[in-house]
């Protein structure tokens, strides 16, 4: 099953966020994400949704650990307004189809 590092962040400015998010995309995949999706809240555009899909729990702990180290840093500091992170276990994936009326 995949395993999901799920952030929860509010940037001061995503037009100077999405740029150093940007370069850490190979940081990300050497770590282990095989996948990322990146998405905002419509009636908050500073509000950023952040889901990176691990094969194993092992590898995205170990990423959440290390960017805690990255989330320290003055440069990125001055990025964000706030931050959490949760590790998500996947347990359902289905494709939805509507049936057609009678």
């Amino acid at each position: 099953m995949t395993t999901t590092v799920h952030i929860d962040d509010t940037v001061r400015d995503y037009e100077t966020w999405k740029p150093a998010f940007d370069g850490l995309e190979q940081y990300m995949a050497e770590a282990g994400a095989r996948n990322c999706r990146v998405a905002r809240f419509t009636h908050n555009p500073n509000r950023v949704i952040v889901e990176l899909d691990f094969d194993t729990a092992a590898e995205a702990e170990a990423f959440r650990d290390g960017l805690h180290q990255l989330i320290d840093l003055p440069r990125t500091q001055m990025l964000l307004v706030s931050h959490e992170v949760s590790i998500l276990e996947l347990v359902d994936d289905r494709r939805l189809t509507a049936r057609a009326s009678s």
